[in-house]
């Protein structure tokens, strides 16, 4: 088979004999046959049963196609593609319901916040790659993503910001040592959590506490701005 878009069948009807095949494997299906037979627009006769479709990133299109006629086969993509689409890949599966494929993609790299949104139906068990390109990054996007994907670059990110401390502390966990800016105001307690997790510049505005326990939470040697 040519280049691009390999996908392994169990079983078709309704198509010619030479359709959806390559000379050199009754099982693998090349690109070029697919857009062969796609364009002489037979693509609503066809009904055929998929368990793996494989395609390079070019051919994503052709992948979506597919994916109408058969939703249950499980999508790896090689290269990069973007967010929405692959969104639109685990949308497919997602309604195929129980027993559909998983999809196994590279995310183009970009910002946490538009990611997270465009991929609302990536479900557990597909495997996702991303890179953040941000700088900064909300504390709460940053933990969604990470649930969402299974490797997440996060190398970019240098502060970490949000409005209350929740979930600063899981942050620091995937951006060790980050600098952390939080407008509203932090508890005690939760400034003690986030200076123990990083070693960064923390700057957030205390709640009203003992002087005892603002001295504690306070008792290390780095450089923060924390408003008493």
């Amino acid at each position: 088979a040519g280049e691009g878009m390999q996908i392994t069948k169990t079983s078709q009807k309704n198509f010619p004999k030479t359709s959806l095949r390559s000379k050199n494997s009754r099982k693998k299906l090349s690109s070029r046959n697919l857009q062969i037979k796609f364009s002489k627009k037979i693509l609503p006769a066809l009904s055929i049963s998929l368990t793996t479709i494989e395609a390079d990133a070019k051919d994503i299109a052709l992948v979506k196609d597919v994916l109408k006629l058969s939703p249950n086969a499980a999508v790896t993509i090689n290269g990069e593609i973007s967010a929405a689409d692959a969104n639109i890949i685990a949308k497919s599966e997602t309604v195929a319901g129980a027993g559909a494929g998983a999809l196994t993609a590279t995310i183009k790299a970009g910002s946490v916040a538009a990611t997270l949104k465009a991929i609302k139906d990536v479900k557990v068990g597909d495997v996702i790659k991303f890179k953040t390109t941000d700088t900064s990054v909300d504390a709460s996007d940053l933990v969604d993503l990470a649930a969402k994907v299974d490797t997440l670059d996060a190398s970019s990110v240098k502060t970490i910001t949000s409005a209350t401390e929740v979930d600063v502390v899981a942050a620091l966990a995937i951006v060790e040592d980050a600098n952390v800016t939080i407008t509203g105001n932090v508890a005690v307690t939760g400034i003690k959590a986030i200076l123990e997790a990083t070693t960064g510049k923390v700057t957030a505005t205390l709640d009203a506490g003992s002087a005892v326990d603002i001295a504690e939470a306070l008792a290390d040697d780095k450089v923060n701005a924390i408003n008493v």
